[in-house]
């Protein structure tokens, strides 16, 4: 294990440098990547054929091995990593690195040309040595040519000049002929030693046009080991993202199985519960045979009904009923006599808490839930949203909803303990409390809620009844105003009647507002 960088640069840093090999385009170049990792591996494996440098260097794929070998690791694989010579060693490798990374890169394209030019180059240095060795050969013939004419042109004039004085010349034709015999020979040596020094230059002009050819076919034969090279990294490549995509798919085959699993071990649960609960509707069946009045407690239906304390009721679309529980949650009894809870950890807080005080059936067949932490909607697909203060921006007045009910429109009107509202079905919010309205909402502490005939909005409060016309008018009802009509201020519950009136339930006593008293108003 090795870390890049001084003492004092490791202090100050957790990155460390990581060293990659790159693909034979790039040869002995070395990429130096920062990382958030402490420390890399060196692995060192032994090749006795790079321990001799004038074997790699003579062969041509241990020679492109052996020019990467920056720094030779053998003297240091058995030292501590933080030996200071462990570290200069590193340092200089990735320098080494470094300079390797400045040198201009050359695509295989572009190598393969430059081949191309430098082999018509040396093929035309060739070409132009032969025809400047033939030419030379070519010349010395001449001159040897030549040579010879003149000299039996020399030859014929001496012995023209001999014949004419033959007989003045007897002492010395015995030298003469001696001489005449000897320079052929003598001639015969010197265009032997002028054609040598032509032969060897000729032999040496074949010989570096041979070492060309030979460098020509060794460059070929390089090129094509780096295409093979790169072929084999290529296939390593592809082996190693085979290998993840294998791994990547048994891994989503297991979570598969595991979710199958699961799913299977929720529907034998689900399906325990569906026979329990047939069971206590079979029970209940046969209390219902026995007696006009039919009880349900948390103990006779088998917690079927999760609180016997019930705060809220409301029908669902399909007969079903929805009961309100005070700490037990909410409750839906089917009619097969089946029964279905919900609370807070089983929504995983969806239901905001486990006080439930109001229940309204939507437009759409949804369910809203007022609890005494926040509004809840719970949609027929079995879908939940929650509403509350903070993430409506205030426009619940108060997480503590004691009151519920449906706008003609298809609006929600929402009570709460801190003033009315109103969610309209674009999703916006409209809130109302006793200093906005300037009185017309006697208190903000909101009880119950209730929609008239005529499409207006009672809602019943702590502090008397108040009535908010569609035009946006209020009219306010207290003990005082009503003459003792309103038996008290506090207003707990109400309710329509068939034929236009509403009751009015306190806490002193029940009272009836018929619809020509208000309509008059």
């Amino acid at each position: 294990m090795a870390n890049c960088g001084n003492r004092k640069s490791r202090r100050q840093s957790s990155k460390r440098c990581f060293l990659f090999r790159l693909s034979h385009q790039e040869l002995s170049k070395v990429v130096i990547v920062n990382s958030n990792l402490k420390s890399f591996s060196l692995v060192y494996i032994r090749v006795p054929a790079l321990e001799s440098e004038a074997q790699w260097r003579n062969d041509p794929v241990l020679s492109i091995v052996g020019m990467r070998q920056y720094v030779d690791w053998r003297p240091l694989r058995h030292l501590d990593a933080r030996m200071p010579t462990v570290r200069e060693q590193i340092e200089r490798f990735c320098d080494k690195v470094v300079e390797a990374l400045r040198e201009p890169w050359v695509s295989p394209e572009e190598r393969r040309v430059e081949a191309a030019r430098l082999a018509e180059e040396e093929w035309q240095r060739t070409e132009a040595a032969n025809q400047a060795e033939e030419e030379k050969r070519r010349a010395a013939a001449a001159r040897r040519a030549e040579e010879e004419k003149r000299r039996a042109k020399e030859v014929r004039l001496r012995a023209e000049a001999a014949g004419q004085a033959e007989e003045e010349k007897q002492p010395a034709e015995a030298a003469r002929q001696a001489e005449e015999e000897k320079q052929p020979a003598e001639a015969a040596r010197q265009a032997e030693e002028e054609k040598q020094p032509a032969e060897a230059a000729r032999q040496a002009e074949e010989e570096s046009r041979r070492a060309g050819l030979a460098r020509q076919k060794r460059w070929f034969e390089w090129a094509q080991q780096q295409k093979i090279a790169a072929t084999i990294l290529a296939i390593f490549i592809l082996v190693g993202v085979a290998g993840i995509v294998a791994y990547s798919y048994y891994a989503t085959e297991a979570a598969r199985q595991a979710e199958q699993q699961k799913q299977q071990t929720e529907a034998a649960r689900q399906a325990e519960e569906e026979k329990q609960q047939a069971e206590a509707a079979r029970r209940a069946a046969e209390v219902h045979a026995q007696a006009q009045w039919q009880t349900y407690t948390k103990a006779s239906t088998q917690s079927g009904l999760p609180h016997d304390f019930v705060r809220a009721l409301a029908g669902g679309a399909d007969g079903a009923l929805w009961v309100g529980t005070e700490g037990g949650g909410l409750a839906r009894l089917d009619n097969d006599g089946r029964w279905r809870t919900y609370s807070f950890a089983s929504t995983r807080g969806f239901l905001p808490d486990d006080s439930v005080q109001a229940l309204a059936g939507g437009a759409d067949g949804a369910l809203w839930v007022g609890t005494d932490g926040g509004l809840a909607r719970l949609d027929k697909d079995g879908r939940w949203q929650t509403y509350r203060k903070a993430s409506t921006q205030g426009g619940l007045p108060h997480d503590s909803v004691q009151a519920l009910a449906g706008g003609a429109d298809g609006a929600l009107w929402v009570g709460t303990y801190g003033g009315l509202a109103r969610l309209n079905r674009d999703g916006r919010w409209q809130t109302y409390s006793k200093a906005s309205t300037q009185g017309g909402l006697p208190s903000d502490d909101v009880n119950a809620l209730a929609g008239g005939a005529d499409g207006a909005l009672w809602v019943g409060s702590y502090g008397g009844l108040a009535r908010l016309n569609r035009d946006g008018r209020w009219q306010t009802y207290s003990k005082a105003s009503t003459q003792g009509g309103l038996p008290d201020g506090r207003v707990f519950a109400l309710a329509g009647g068939a034929d236009g009136a509403l009751w009015v339930g306190t806490e002193r006593g029940l009272a009836r507002l018929n619809r020509e008293g208000y309509a008059a108003q």
